[in-house]
């Protein structure tokens, strides 16, 4: 096809062209309107493609209250999370963020309007007819005013056609891309195994002959009633869990860190998460602020025989978390037994330049990883611009 075709094109308004539908949601109260009789669908369920389930259901007295889209019924989300898109695989019931458009299938095939709800010419048009300043809403009448081509039947179904093949050319290219990415996380995971393999049967130490312990305050020294706008840094959960050191939300002031001397950190502690998410450990970089540990962290000062790296990476091993799986307690919120039990746990003790080649071998591998991963990040925004260039030529009329 070429541009001048579009000149057969009818462009004409949604709410004139076909029949729309804002969901809505039978009382919650009322239980027995609740059922697995029709799914109830909701904008987070809209993914793009076809959609069968969803979490909730109505039973067949809540079908008789709800709105129900036919098969083929193309839904979008028009309340807060603008765009968001399903083509009805199956009769659904929809909530009131959701409008429905239901074709006459005389007039237009399902999927070209589900496609073209996809494209950036619907999208743009959505988003620039949305109101609220919190919560972004396109109303019902404005929905209906969205402009979409309308080209004869034949030729939606050729365009329909067209995207079928190309998206799932897309779709193939991206799961073997996802493959090839999962295979290598295993290989390099296995090759990690591997290189501690070769030290675990050699000398190993009581982890608190090779490191000093320390465990974060607790009854009450933190009370947020003793926190300032700035100050020393107050180290929590989330800096051991997330490796990274810029986020501070509580400050103390000098005369409280001197009272708290003994949790206070330096560059090259370690920081180990101790309740709840276990066992994630971080190193204290030279740019990180001075400050405390607080009650959910252990701070771990490894002695002259030990490398912090080599320590931080035992500490991620299979072999030091089963062992610190095994020297837990809680069931809801999981933590250490205690300070004394985990000083007894072992860990590998090769010499120091042993150690250095195992931290060198094991960061190469993860600088493998890390490549992969962004490579398959470069893959996965290449495939949606191609998507989105695809869905904008297609109703431009410059497909072929």
């Amino acid at each position: 096809m070429n541009r001048a075709d579009i000149a057969t094109w009818r462009f004409v308004k949604i709410g004139e062209a076909f029949q729309t539908v804002t969901g809505n949601t039978p009382p919650k109260a009322e239980s027995h309107l609740y059922g697995t009789a029709i799914p109830l669908v909701k904008p987070p369920e809209l993914l793009g493609g076809e959609t069968f389930a969803a979490a909730d259901g109505l039973s067949e007295a809540g079908r008789k209250v709800s709105r129900v889209a036919p098969t083929g019924s193309v839904l979008v989300s028009c309340i807060g999370n603008l765009g968001k898109i399903g083509l009805a695989g199956t009769e659904l019931a929809f909530n009131q963020q959701i409008n429905a458009i239901m074709p006459n299938r005389t007039r237009a095939d399902p999927k070209f309007v589900f496609y073209y709800c996809l494209s950036p010419i619907f999208v743009e048009q959505l988003e620039s007819l949305s109101s609220g300043t919190t919560v972004s809403i396109v109303n019902k009448s404005r929905f209906n005013s969205i402009r979409m081509p309308l080209p004869p039947l034949e030729e939606q179904k050729r365009i329909v056609a067209v995207l079928d093949q190309a998206f799932a050319a897309l779709a193939r290219a991206l799961t073997l891309a996802e493959a090839n990415l999962a295979d290598a996380e295993e290989l390099i995971d296995a090759q990690i195994v591997s290189i501690f393999r070769t030290v675990e049967g050699g000398a190993r130490k009581c982890l608190g002959d090779v490191c000093d312990f320390v465990r974060g305050p607790f009854g009450g020294s933190l009370k947020k009633s003793i926190f300032q706008p700035s100050g020393y840094a107050v180290y929590e959960q989330q800096h051991a869990i997330r490796n990274q050191f810029e986020d501070f939300r509580y400050f103390i002031g000098e005369a409280k860190l001197s009272e708290m001397k003994r949790f206070r950190v330096r560059a090259g502690d370690l920081i180990m998460s101790c309740s709840g998410t276990m066992g994630r450990v971080a190193i204290v970089p030279n740019e990180a602020p001075d400050g405390i540990i607080n009650q959910a962290l252990l701070k771990l000062r490894p002695k002259a025989v030990l490398s912090g790296e080599f320590l931080k990476h035992w500490m991620e091993s299979d072999d030091f978390q089963n062992q610190l799986s095994e020297n837990t307690m809680g069931v809801a919120i999981k933590n250490v037994a205690s300070v004394k039990t985990l000083k007894t746990l072992s860990v590998a003790l090769p010499n120091l330049e042993t150690q250095d080649t195992i931290v060198s071998q094991i960061e190469e591998a993860q600088e493998r990883v890390s490549r992969l991963k962004h490579a398959y990040g470069t893959l996965l925004k290449e495939l949606g611009d191609l998507r989105q260039s695809l869905l904008q030529k297609a109703f431009a009329g410059e497909l072929t």
